[in-house]
């Protein structure tokens, strides 16, 4: 007999905003309740003032609001809004950028692939995850199973594909939904069992990475995170920092971005990686030693020495685990990057 399907009905969507991000907000709350969502839990990291107004004079009380007066970062942001969720009697939260407009059906999409992939039996250890288009979402269980031997997601064995695909003669590598190991915070579809089971996101984190390290917490106690490509979310605002708009990840690190992102995203990927690698074999070491090899050679060729300390600054506070807001890159409170 086959299972009832699941309704969008029983879902929270929860997302994060900061600044003055309104016109980007709107579009969100509007798409997940045009969706069918039960209710939307909207994180206000420091917005700027009116918010909750706006929410009101638009939204009716399915949308909850839960102010913060500093900006807590994405970590801090989704944790408090996971928690806020958890309140709700919605049996699944699902997370959103404050920029992700889900597109039809995909709310409806992401329950009928977790019901098909038997995750009801194992909510605990079970989620979901919608496909962004613009972006290259966290590959399959094959392309992630090298991640204890690279360092910061650099293999040696990757230079001579990555060298023919710079030269035009093979395309660069696309997910074909299946298994993947870590996802994003947008599109992620769970059960409210996996929080009360692997706890909230890491508020220390702030901001960048924090996502990875909570769905490796997932998958890494057995859970199941399934990509699916049917379930389209479009990112309406396109003014972020992808990497592939650089021609590798040396130059994103030493000429992407601002110092303050750059600072984060580098400490808390530095700090997964020690808490995860363990005592490291020949191949990382070999790694790191050329990932910083070929960093220190951009950095000279590009003129870029002061980023190139503040990347060295970055691993030190990761690996020697200081984390939390650093005082020397606040976040901003209004009409600044951040979550």
């Amino acid at each position: 007999m086959k299972p009832a399907p699941l309704s969008p009905g029983e879902v929270e969507v929860v997302t994060v905003t900061y600044g003055e991000r309104w016109v980007l907000l709107r579009q969100v709350i509007s798409a997940a309740l045009s969706e069918g969502a039960g209710g939307v839990t909207v994180v206000d990291n420091a917005a700027a003032p009116g918010l909750a107004g706006r929410i009101a004079a638009e939204f009716d009380s399915r949308v909850q609001l839960i102010h913060h007066s500093t900006n807590l970062g994405s970590a801090g942001g989704f944790a408090a809004g996971i928690r806020a969720a958890l309140t709700r009697p919605a049996s699944f939260i699902c997370l959103l950028d404050d920029d992700n407009v889900l597109a039809a059906g995909c709310l409806a999409s992401l329950l009928a692939t977790y019901t098909a992939q038997g995750m009801p039996a194992a909510p605990a250890r079970s989620a979901v995850l919608a496909f962004r288009p613009e972006h290259y979402v966290a590959g399959s269980l094959a392309q992630q199973q090298r991640e204890r031997s690279s360092y910061l997601g650099f293999h040696v064995a990757d230079i001579g594909h990555k060298l023919l695909r710079h030269l035009g003669r093979r395309s660069a590598p696309q997910s074909q939904g299946g298994e993947v190991r870590w996802g994003p915070w947008g599109g992620l579809l769970f059960h409210r069992a996996v929080p009360e089971s692997i706890g909230l996101p890491r508020a220390d984190y702030v901001l960048y990475n924090d996502d990875i390290e909570w769905t490796l917490r997932l998958t890494d106690a057995g859970g199941r995170i399934v990509l699916d490509r049917q379930a389209q979310i479009v990112d309406v605002d396109q003014s972020g920092h992808a990497a592939a708009n650089y021609p590798n990840v040396f130059v994103a690190l030493l000429t992407g971005s601002s110092d303050m992102r750059m600072y984060y995203e580098f400490r808390n990927r530095s700090h997964l990686e020690q808490q995860r690698s363990g005592r490291p074999g020949l191949v990382m070491r070999t790694n790191r030693l050329l990932f910083w090899l070929i960093l220190q050679a951009y950095a000279l060729a590009l003129g870029r020495p002061q980023r190139l300390h503040l990347l060295k600054a970055a691993r030190h506070d990761g690996e020697s685990g200081r984390l939390g807001t650093s005082p020397a890159y606040p976040l901003p409170a209004c009409n600044g990057e951040a979550a």
